[in-house]
């Protein structure tokens, strides 16, 4: 099962070392019998937009989750939060490579959909 996380994934990328010390401490006492630990099973089957507004915030996911989990997101037809125009001046201001930008911008969700 592949999943979306909208929101640049909410809280749960920065909260996995918490997660894991949480997992790794209790699994025992709630009888879980699992060889990845959260983060691995996060970073193997989701996805997440990029839909954030703050660079720093994007940075910090694009570092934990790689590129290739990272979806280009709006909050279209929602403006308040930002334009579709505003998303993308977003992903200008990432400094990634061109390879980057198309992955983020269409390559991951035509390998994720099956489009190709």
């Amino acid at each position: 099962m592949k999943v979306i996380h909208s929101h640049l994934g909410g809280m749960a990328p920065y909260m996995m070392g918490r997660i894991d010390t949480a997992f790794k401490r209790y699994k025992k006492v709630v009888h879980i019998d699992a060889s990845l630990t959260p983060s691995e099973v996060y970073r193997k089957h989701v996805y997440i937009d990029t839909l954030a507004m703050h660079v720093p915030a994007i940075r910090c996911a694009h570092e934990y989750m790689g590129i290739d989990r990272l979806l280009f997101g709006t909050d279209y037809p929602h403006r308040a939060s930002g334009t579709v125009e505003e998303n993308m001046a977003i992903i200008d201001e990432m400094g990634f490579t061109q390879e980057e930008k198309e992955k983020v911008l269409s390559k991951n969700a035509i390998r994720l959909f099956n489009l190709a």
